[in-house]
């Protein structure tokens, strides 16, 4: 995606004296096209995204009001910025109520010397974002082959550095569903693009729409930081869009090529857990049992999960000499009822209530929370298959 920005670095504009005056909040707007405004209704036309270059010839915008209603009505088409070129007739200057109104609007407004070029202008333009189509569509390829087919690990490592990707480092992926991912991928992409630029995270990342889902290819930041941009990216889309639903998935992070496959799953899998709406983004990590039925899981990995279900049980049985993993699965096994535990155990109430305290206080947690309850039984029903 080009971006707005992206266009104040590159040497023609630099040595033409592009100059941003106003709007420097919407830097991240997407550019789609170049195109040149000369008629008073030119944002008829538009489609969005446009880049308009604007002499000022024939439209009167030496007055200020109509200088006010056109920068409206152009950011109403949805442009993406506007680079008028300054001259004594016909705009001698932008001034500060007009600066302040693109300001308010984040439209960023720019001037160029009047004797640049129009026909230089465009080119330059179009040339950047088909290079850029071009990269793009390169990336989409080398993540298509990273996540559906077995790609070669020494060709894949040189294409992702060759576009600027370190691969040693880990990354994970995440999907993004929309009711209508032909209509919103730009919204979505845009929202990414602008929460990633204005923020302080060194976040490189790729993306691909495969049929209805877009697939983000992301560095891995933090569980923290990255539900906090994905959430931004969601509340952003929402104002926008309240009407449309948006759900995100994300998957475990990895450091090697043949497992970015495994977080592609991943994400699909914490897609496909949340059930409504107040359930928008779901993490896999996060899943618990769920993720272990899901996953052709190793016994590692449910060795792992079984430990950070009981395994501060387990480590105070081993201090106190009090069988409390033997007293827990029993509880669970009598649907958690103290009378039956206790006969069962031939031991009296009371001992079994001291015991299940001692069971609440190693776990954090309380034995009469439904989800405590159900992480419980999980993890004895899946300690069958583990050696310990």
């Amino acid at each position: 995606m080009v971006c707005v920005k992206d266009f104040m670095e590159i040497e023609y504009f630099k040595n033409n004296n592009l100059q941003l005056i106003a709007g420097a909040n919407g830097l991240n707007r997407s550019v789609t096209r170049p195109n040149i405004a000369q008629l008073k209704n030119f944002y008829e036309w538009m489609e969005g995204g446009e880049f308009l270059v604007i002499n000022g010839i024939g439209l009167k915008l030496y007055e200020e009001n109509n200088l006010i209603e056109l920068i409206d009505n152009a950011n109403k088409a949805g442009a993406a910025c506007i680079a008028f070129e300054l001259n004594a007739e016909y705009i001698p200057e932008i001034s500060k109520k007009v600066i302040d109104f693109a300001n308010e609007i984040k439209l960023p407004i720019f001037t160029l010397p009047w004797n640049v070029s129009f026909g230089n202008v465009l080119n330059t333009i179009y040339d950047y974002i088909i290079r850029n189509q071009l990269r793009e569509v390169s990336i989409s390829e080398l993540m298509k082959n990273m996540l559906f087919t077995d790609i070669d690990k020494t060709y894949a490592l040189e294409q992702a550095r060759f576009y600027g990707y370190d691969l040693s480092e880990a990354y994970c992926v995440v999907i993004i569903k929309t009711d209508d991912v032909e209509n919103y991928r730009n919204e979505v992409t845009n929202r990414l693009s602008r929460e990633i630029s204005g923020s302080d995270i060194d976040c490189p990342y790729m993306l691909l729409q495969h049929y209805s889902n877009i697939i983000v290819f992301i560095k891995d930041i933090g569980k923290d930081r990255l539900s906090r941009l994905f959430h931004n990216v969601y509340e952003s889309f929402h104002r926008s869009f309240p009407e449309t639903k948006l759900l995100i998935g994300v998957g475990n992070s990895y450091k090697d090529i043949e497992s970015y496959k495994k977080s592609y799953r991943h994400a699909l899998k914490a897609l496909s857990s949340i059930r409504n709406h107040s359930s928008y983004i779901a993490f896999y990590e996060e899943l618990g049992f769920i993720r272990l039925i899901a996953d052709s899981s190793t016994d590692t990995e449910i060795h792992n999960y079984v430990m950070s279900v009981l395994g501060n049980i387990m480590d105070e049985e081993e201090v106190s000499k009090i069988p409390l993993l033997e007293t827990l699965n029993e509880y669970q096994k009598n649907n958690f009822n103290v009378a039956k535990t206790a006969q069962n155990l031939y031991i009296h109430r009371n001992t079994l209530l001291q015991r299940l305290e001692k069971i609440e206080n190693a776990l954090g947690k309380q034995l009469k929370d439904y989800n405590v309850r159900r992480e419980i039984m999980n993890a004895f029903y899946l300690k069958k298959y583990v050696d310990f």
